[in-house]
C-alpha cells in the first residue's frame, strides 16, 4: 500500500463518513475533486495551474490524495520524493471545512507514516 494510502487508512480507522481515492496521475475526476477543494481553500493567488498540477505529478514518487465525506471532496493531499531518498516533499494539504480537525489529523498520520516508513525528512 502506498504511503498517502495509509495515511488515509489511518485517519478513516479514527471514525467518521470518509472514504479516500489515491492516485498517481491525474484524472478528469481527480482534477474535479482537487479543484473543489482547492478553491475553498486558498485564494486565486495560491492555487495551482494546471501545468503546475501536471509538473508535481511527473515528479518522482508522487501521490495524491483526496478524502471524501458523506461523498463530497473534503480535503486533498500532495506528497513526493525530496531531494534525497530518505526525504519526502510535503506539497499541499487543503480541507474545505477548516477547523474540525481533518486536516491535523492527516498531517500527524502523514508525519508518522513517514516515519514508519523510512523517510528521515519530511520537507515543506
Amino acid at each position: 500500500m502506498n504511503l498517502l494510502a495509509r495515511v488515509a487508512e489511518k485517519v478513516l480507522s479514527q471514525g467518521g463518513d470518509f472514504h479516500f481515492k489515491h492516485f498517481v496521475r491525474w484524472t478528469p475526476g481527480i482534477a474535479r475533486a482537487y479543484r473543489r477543494v482547492e478553491n475553498g481553500a486558498f485564494r486565486r493567488e495560491l492555487r495551482y495551474s494546471g501545468r503546475e498540477l501536471r509538473e508535481r505529478a511527473a515528479l518522482k514518487g508522487f501521490e495524491g490524495l483526496v478524502l471524501f465525506r458523506l461523498k463530497k471532496p473534503a480535503a486533498v493531499m500532495m506528497v513526493y520524493h525530496g531531494s534525497g531518498t530518505d526525504r519526502l516533499y510535503f506539497d499541499t494539504l487543503a480541507v474545505s471545512n477548516p477547523g474540525l480537525g481533518l486536516g491535523s489529523r492527516l498531517l500527524n498520520a502523514l508525519l508518522e507514516e513517514a516515519g514508519n516508513s523510512g523517510f528521515s525528512t519530511v520537507e515543506i
